[in-house]
């Protein structure tokens, strides 16, 4: 996925969050829970808060 060149790094948060948000590993770990929040620190983090 992420290259040897550093332009491939480069994503804005909106479009990373999709890109998770669109996975379907966090689809089925958030397995019909609310998210609360969703916490992006592009080019690399997106964590994903629920409600317990």
């Amino acid at each position: 996925m992420w290259g040897d060149d550093r332009e491939a790094d480069v994503i804005d948060e909106t479009s990373l969050r999709e890109l998770a948000l669109a996975s379907a590993t966090i689809t089925e770990a958030l397995a019909g829970r609310a998210m609360t929040r969703v916490i992006v620190r592009a080019p690399r983090l997106v964590n994903v808060v629920t409600e317990r």
